[in-house]
């Protein structure tokens, strides 16, 4: 070893410059025996700090160099999840793509193909890609965005299930109503086009309404509907043996007229043109009316009815012979023909005499006076039995009277009747119904002298 020397191994080696200077990288001294490519003591842009030719992907930084990064930086070259393949620092927007820090792409910022966060844009991947046309990205559908990442709207012609859609035609059609559910009768929502009037009470409210009947057609009595919600207790589309045009069940006294039940009228009970059985008042129809002002109905005359249909009682002025009356002249008098029992009167008890004169021409008159004007025969009994007879006469007629006797013989009146006590017998009745007669022609006549 000289002067001046640190080691001499007859050349350079490893652990000795050939300046016989100990090797040692950033001696300034490259030693290639000792491995270094390059020393300028130091690191510099084209020398490493380990005395290696400064190249990015080494894996050693050089700033110098203007590396930020470079590998793993202890000489495994290479990207890494923190170091591009450009030494620079990985970050997504750098425009480099790393892969090991999970980039699919780097366009410096968001693109249509990519996303701000380095990943292939595609709808579904839950980052809102406004430049390809993403208003919303949830990562497949929900509530709020559709699965085409467009906000979840009914109408906007994307079936969006999470929304509660079952369909979407963008509009009410024949199969799917305006609020995105398949068109059904009794959803509460009217749908015109599938041919509903109604539904519901059209905001959601499904069901039978006063307005809607359960068929979604307009509630109407007489649409053979019945909605019980309008009131109606049955509908036949029409009147019906059960069911009157009213949409009730129909009934005698519901004031409606069932024809086609039967009925003839319906007041809603007994009225004085109606019973209450529904048949028009009449007087005989069997049925008692008080409103009609009948007291008793027994299809006709019988012992406790008159046929008018007041009760019978002698002396109402209605003749009832099933009640046993054979008169009935309003009133409850004896010995005016018609008895206070209604029975008819035979005649007077006192006999009375009587003479006329006349010059009729003969026909035979009943009167009570004793003379005439004409030749007339004056007749006038007296009690039930015939007796002789007695004439005078001026003219050419005979008045004749009746005068009690005892006796047989012939009358004058064209009658070969016997008298006597045999004639009594046979005759009495013949006599009283003569009298009466005789009786009611007096009267007649006074009244019309009067």
């Amino acid at each position: 070893m000289t002067a001046g020397e640190q080691c001499d191994d007859m050349g350079e080696s490893a652990a000795c410059n050939a300046n016989c200077t100990p090797a040692m990288c950033g001696d300034m001294v490259i030693n290639m025996a000792a491995g270094e490519q390059c020393d300028d003591g130091g690191r510099s842009a084209t020398c490493n700090a380990n005395c290696t030719i400064a190249g990015c992907g080494d894996g050693f930084v050089n700033m110098t160099a203007g590396e930020q990064c470079d590998g793993n930086g202890l000489g495994m070259g290479g990207e890494t999840a923190t170091c591009d393949l450009d030494c620079t620092d990985a970050m997504c927007g750098d425009t480099v793509v790393n892969a090991t820090a999970g980039e699919d792409c780097d366009d410096g910022a968001e693109s249509a193909t990519c996303n701000a966060d380095c990943s292939t844009a595609q709808c579904g991947d839950a980052v809102v890609n406004a430049t390809a046309g993403e208003v919303c990205d949830d990562g497949g559908e929900s509530a709020l965005c559709d699965a085409d990442c467009t906000p979840a709207e009914c109408g906007d012609m994307v079936v969006n299930n999470m929304a509660g859609e079952t369909c979407d035609d963008g509009g009410r059609t024949g199969m799917c109503d305006a609020d995105c559910t398949a068109v059904s009768c009794g959803d509460g929502v009217v749908n015109m086009t599938a041919g509903e009037q109604c539904d519901g009470d059209g905001m959601g409210m499904p069901g039978e309404t006063a307005t809607c009947d359960d068929d979604c057609t307009d509630a109407m009595c007489g649409d053979m509907v019945v909605n019980a919600a309008a009131a109606e207790d049955c509908d036949d589309g029409g009147e019906s043996v059960t069911c009157d045009d009213d949409c009730t069940p129909a009934e005698c006294g519901d004031g409606t007229t069932n024809a086609t039940a039967g009925e003839q009228c319906d007041d809603a009970g007994e009225s004085e043109s109606c019973n209450t059985d529904c048949t028009t008042a009449a007087c005989g129809d069997g049925i008692v009316n008080t409103a009609a002002g009948e007291d008793c109905d027994e299809m006709g005359e019988s012992q406790e009815c008159d046929d008018d249909c007041t009760m019978a009682e002698c002396g109402d002025g209605t003749m009832n012979a099933a009640a046993g009356e054979e008169c009935d002249d309003g009133n409850a008098d004896d010995d005016d023909g018609c008895s206070s029992v209604c029975l008819l009167e035979e005649g007077d008890t006192t006999s009375g005499t009587g003479t006329g004169t006349g010059t009729g021409t003969g026909d035979s008159g009943l009167d009570d006076t004793a003379g005439s004007s004409g030749g007339e025969t004056g007749v006038e009994t007296s009690g039930p039995f015939s007796t002789t007879t007695e004439s005078t006469s001026t003219g050419e007629g005979t008045d004749t009277e009746t005068a009690g006797a005892s006796g047989g013989g012939v009358l004058d009146d064209g009658c070969n009747c016997v008298v006597g006590n045999e004639g009594q017998r046979r005759s009495g009745m013949l006599w009283s119904l003569l009298g009466l007669l005789g009786l009611g022609a007096i009267r007649r006549r006074r009244n019309a002298q009067q």
